[in-house]
């Protein structure tokens, strides 16, 4: 459709606004004509014959009835998360993977309109290779976590390292490395920070990055002298609030010295 087509659609009565499909109208915009579904404009037809796409919020059924009226051969799909217009003669793997707005010339170029955003405009061959490095980086992921979950399981450290630990930017696979170290060991040999303490009960507190830290109860058998760490809510201040947390119970300690 171009916009004399959609011109001779809007006379007579429905000169403002006419139905052309289901929740799908055509609608005057000034001096334009907007092809308008579920209340948002998808389509812009303008005198001078380019057409406007607008690529946000695309599902199925604004996918098929944009196919149903943009200029031929054009046709737009969804690849990816990505949305994709292309020649129908060509398919859609020799396509632009387009976002925001879109200006298809008469000449049969494509222009972004206004400021374009990066990526807004790429060939298909640029988001493929894209995709397949995703893809790439997934699998090394996935075989990471297969690896440490397995060396969790088993409590091998390896040659691990507080340091080394701490670089690990995946949230998982540093869970996974503490647990293969040892809670216990990653708190006592990683130079934690002390929160709070009172006789045989310590809060440490070790940072994981810049928005997520650990935080754990470190207990002292008196008669053995052996050290245990059990992690509590990252929330909690104080030895009082971390055996609350741990016992489900108020004034933990205070009741326990009643009872004694």
């Amino acid at each position: 459709m171009n916009f004399a087509q959609a011109n001779s659609l809007l006379q007579g009565r429905c000169y403002e606004s006419r139905m052309v499909g289901k929740y799908v109208y055509l609608k005057r915009r000034n001096h334009a004509i907007a092809l308008q579904i579920h209340s948002s404009d998808k389509l812009l037809f303008t005198p001078d014959g380019r057409v406007i796409l607008a690529t946000e919020w695309f599902g199925g059924l604004a996918i098929r009835a944009i196919n149903g009226f943009l200029p031929e051969p054009w046709l737009v799909c969804r690849w990816r998360k990505h949305t994709i217009l292309y020649l129908a003669q060509d398919g859609y793997e020799n396509g632009w993977s387009v976002d925001g707005l879109v200006v298809i010339n008469l000449d049969g170029t494509l222009k972004c309109k206004g400021r374009p955003r990066r990526g807004s405009l790429r060939p298909m061959s640029e988001v493929q290779e894209e995709v397949r490095e995703l893809n790439r980086l997934r699998q090394r992921l996935r075989q990471k976590i297969r690896y440490w979950r397995h060396k969790a399981k088993s409590k091998s450290p390896c040659r691990l390292t507080v340091t080394s630990i701490l670089q690990e930017k995946n949230a998982q696979l540093r869970s996974l490395q503490i647990q293969s170290f040892g809670i216990e060991r990653f708190f006592l040999e990683g130079g934690s920070e002390t929160l709070d303490s009172c006789g045989e009960y310590v809060l440490l507190r070790a940072r994981l990055d810049e928005r997520r830290e650990m935080v754990c109860l470190k207990m002292v058998c008196p008669s053995t002298g052996a050290a245990y760490v059990s992690p509590v809510q990252p929330g909690i201040r104080t030895v009082d609030q971390a055996l609350d947390w741990m016992y489900q119970v108020r004034n933990y300690r205070q009741n326990l010295a009643a009872e004694r």
